[in-house]
């Protein structure tokens, strides 16, 4: 199995050298050696909305944007943004006017 078949989705790939150094030896650009390192869509995608998953459970337990962050290590604009994600659970709401 390749390292890459054995990451776990979010987990970064192993690095010897830096992009620069990879882009030259190979002769290809610097984009090109990013875009042939960067994680698979499906992994990427996974592991995003693994992330917006557990930033929702934090916030239904009624924490703050900045203490969800805080604690998963992230910035408040993306616990913000997962906060406002589509495809976010909403609970039922009454929409009966008694």
């Amino acid at each position: 199995m390749t390292a890459a078949a054995k990451r776990r989705p979010g987990q970064a790939l192993p690095r010897k050298m830096t992009t620069r150094e990879a882009a030259e030896k190979f002769g290809v650009s610097m984009r090109s050696v990013t875009n042939y390192a960067a994680h698979p869509r499906e992994e990427y995608l996974a592991a995003a909305q693994a992330m917006r998953k557990r930033i929702w459970a934090q916030l239904d337990r009624g924490l703050g944007v900045r203490e969800v962050a805080r604690r998963l290590n992230v910035s408040p604009s993306t616990v913000s943004r997962a906060a406002h994600h589509p495809d976010r659970p909403r609970p039922p709401t009454n929409t009966e006017v008694a």
